[in-house]
């Protein structure tokens, strides 16, 4: 080896010298930095607030502002924004590993009880129970209040439709950006002494009226229809109010009504008053006729019987 060699030797050896010491330098200033900050961007999540979702050095999720400050502590093992003041947040395993909602101020919104939340509309969410004993599937508006909120036994989804179901009824909404609107809805009630479905194809958003909402006008179509059948005019308090029980009554009285046939349909549709229609047909002896119901949501949110005709 010449001289020239191993000047040259020297020099590539001292360079490289050089370059082990800057990456560790610069290592160690990185590391004690993220330690000194605690939160370093876990990817490009910020919402249109400023707010970002941030990772620690323990690769746990937390959310801060847009001036850096921790608004949400870095514990969660996965976090998204839905919206600009809710996130998504699922536990560590030691913690539970289930999935909730938070608000900015770190308050429970949603209960931690899901497996899964999905977001199907800016506006409506689907959460999967971790625990298949208190139903499958929860369905939120952007408002995540409870009274709001059905529990569903089964989903199915495909491309933007989506079909709820619970007991015997089912309803299919097309998804939309902002909503899900009713595409087609079935309601089956069974008892003793009535039986009937209702079909009802209508674009309604859901904004409209909740699943549960329908449900509930259903179940007092048929408490209606088992105390017409069996005159028990003492019980019609429970499907009216005071305002209206007088004139539900003058209708209520069928001679031989233990004989009436109820039809298997209901036809539904909504008057100009804005309350809802529900005309069934029955058979009593050699006579067919016709029970029309109308129905309206009471201050108290329950749904009543407000008119009664029978043709």
């Amino acid at each position: 080896m010449n001289k020239h060699t191993k000047l040259l030797m020297g020099i590539l050896i001292v360079v490289l010298v050089l370059l082990v010491i800057a990456t560790v330098s610069f290592s160690l200033d990185v590391s004690k930095s993220s330690k000194e900050n605690h939160v370093q961007s876990a990817d490009d999540s910020v919402s249109s607030n400023g707010n970002r979702i941030t990772e620690n050095e323990m690769h746990m999720y937390g959310v801060a502002d847009s001036s850096g400050n921790m608004v949400i502590e870095a514990m969660w093992k996965h976090l998204y924004f839905i919206g600009t003041d809710y996130v998504v947040a699922t536990q560590t395993e030691a913690g539970g590993g289930q999935t909730g909602i938070l608000d900015l101020e770190g308050n429970v919104i949603v209960p931690f009880v899901y497996s899964e939340i999905q977001t199907l509309t800016s506006s409506f969410y689907l959460a999967s129970f971790a625990d298949s004993s208190c139903g499958r599937f929860v369905l939120y508006d952007d408002s995540f209040r409870a009274e709001n909120a059905c529990t569903w036994d089964d989903c199915q989804a495909e491309k933007d439709q989506i079909t709820l179901r619970k007991e015997k009824d089912s309803f299919s909404f097309v998804i939309s950006d902002d909503t899900l609107t009713l595409k087609k809805m079935e309601l089956i009630r069974t008892d003793e002494n009535t039986t009937f479905s209702v079909n009802y194809d209508a674009a309604l958003s859901i904004d409209q009226l909740f699943p549960n909402q329908w449900r509930a006008m259903a179940d007092v179509v048929q408490q209606c229809l088992s105390l017409l059948r069996t005159q028990d005019t003492e019980s019609v308090a429970k499907i009216t109010d005071s305002e209206h029980e007088k004139s539900v009554l003058q209708s209520f009285a069928v001679e031989n009504a233990d004989s009436i046939q109820w039809d298997e349909d209901i036809y539904l549709s909504e008057n100009e008053a804005g309350s809802f229609v529900w005309q069934i047909g029955f058979q009593k002896g050699e006579r067919h006729y016709t029970c029309i119901m109308n129905i309206a949501e009471g201050t108290d949110g329950t749904w009543m019987i407000t008119g009664l005709q029978i043709n």
